[in-house]
């Protein structure tokens, strides 16, 4: 056909060769492409709209033939855009720039909904929320993250310290060109899996992390054990079976608290982690009143058979004060007569050196784990080349170095109890 010639006929078939055909029809007005007897695709003219049906039959729509070619749709020419429907239930919308999924009127930039009770939305405002709506009060809002060893088709048992999930959070830092850490939340496996009177059994654990002021590498600051302890700078659980205990660890330091605080601290005292409790005012009371410094002064005598103190200080005035409470309970028996001390024996007794020990056990095993794991890490960044990549395998590595325990040293007994152990 040449330039400005046209079909009168009704019908008219173009044969391109003896594979491929044109062919036009009155009614409906169609312009149809067909191959090997079989229709490709088909323009369809209905009053001053073009709608292009096509039908690949399994095939691909490619955009180019190039390298970084495109491929674009858009609803019309017109600069009153419409909408580009996918099935019956999604849609883009052209005119709002929104995606939905499930929703072809969306609110937001991304919707996806099963229209029934569920809608996952990605705001404006550059966030994520979902919504459900069910009569009972099962069903909420779900995340769930599976993790293996092995392979997708071969998955094995994971194993205690391996982690489950994380969810991080970077800053963007110019003087790094890039993305920071400046936390992550996540789970972690609390033990070793399938060894419990459960056969699915799998013990978990939560951990927190910040980056200090000055690094670009979170640190572990506390964690949700599988017993329930909590324990808050400190990776170091109870060494009995008892839980739900929070735990703290060495603060180094007193504090000075801010305006309208109090606050609750483990310091050490002549080797020995304590208790204290401080306000606003910079009074700090010692809870667990056993200060060695103190206590290994005192004699074996009747007034300090099971000794403890009362100790607060105040950095303002520049003082402590270190009262002997068993000896002033005693004192006041033997002006009175009345019996204020009663001292029993306990349904269970502890051995230090079995107790340090275990603690010394716990600790080496978790430096062995990190060193493990770091090993592996380095060996996976030798080879690696994608750089977003290397990025999460340093972070991961950095982050165990910077977690892993230090070498934990038995702690001698304290004098004021090695003196009393076997006493009446």
């Amino acid at each position: 056909m040449t330039n400005g010639a046209q079909w009168t006929d009704q019908t008219k078939i173009v044969d391109l060769d003896s594979d491929t055909s044109v062919t036009t029809e009155v009614s409906p007005n169609q312009i149809i492409f067909s191959s090997s007897g079989v229709e490709r695709a088909h323009l369809d003219v209905s009053g001053f709209d073009l709608t292009v049906d096509i039908q690949m039959g399994g095939n691909d729509i490619i955009g180019d033939t190039v390298a970084s070619g495109t491929l674009q749709l858009t609803t019309t020419s017109n600069a009153t855009k419409g909408k580009i429907l996918f099935g019956s239930e999604s849609v883009y919308d052209e005119v709002n720039d929104r995606i939905g999924i499930g929703d072809t009127a969306p609110t937001q930039p991304l919707v996806v909904t099963d229209n029934s009770e569920f809608i996952t939305e990605m705001p404006s405002f550059a966030g994520i929320r979902a919504f459900r709506y069910r009569a009972s009060a099962t069903g909420g809002i779900n995340w769930l993250s599976h993790r293996g060893r092995g392979t997708v088709t071969v998955p094995l048992v994971v194993q205690d310290g391996d982690v489950l999930g994380r969810f991080f959070f970077r800053g963007y830092s110019a003087n790094a060109g890039d993305f920071v850490e400046s936390g992550w939340f996540g789970l972690e496996v609390d033990g070793t899996p399938d060894s419990g009177a459960d056969p699915t059994d799998m013990p978990g654990r939560f951990v927190f992390a910040t980056t200090p002021d000055g690094a670009g590498t979170a640190i572990e600051r506390m964690r949700l054990d599988r017993d329930g302890n909590f324990l808050i700078g400190t990776t170091t659980p109870p060494t009995g079976t008892m839980g739900k205990v929070l735990i703290v660890g060495d603060n180094a330091g007193n504090p000075t608290m801010g305006a309208n605080t109090a606050g609750f601290y483990g310091s050490d005292v002549a080797g020995t982690v304590e208790a204290f409790a401080i306000d606003e005012a910079d009074n700090q009371v010692q809870l667990t009143p056993h200060p060695p410094d103190f206590l290994d002064t005192l004699p074996v005598d009747d007034a300090h058979r099971f000794p403890w103190v009362h100790r607060t200080s105040n950095r303002y005035l520049g003082k402590q004060i270190t009262v002997d409470m068993e000896k002033l309970a005693y004192l006041v028996e033997q002006s009175t007569g009345e019996q204020l001390i009663y001292i029993e024996d306990t349904a269970e007794v502890l051995d230090w050196d079995e107790n340090q020990a275990l603690v010394k056990q716990k600790i080496d095993d978790k430096r062995a784990w990190a060193n493990k794991e770091i090993a592996i890490l380095n060996k996976e960044l030798e080879t690696e080349t994608d750089l977003s990549r290397i990025q999460e395998l340093t972070s991961s590595r950095d982050g165990l170095i910077m977690n892993k325990p230090e070498v934990y040293n038995k702690k001698p007994i304290p004098t004021w109890i090695a003196n009393r152990i076997g006493q009446n």
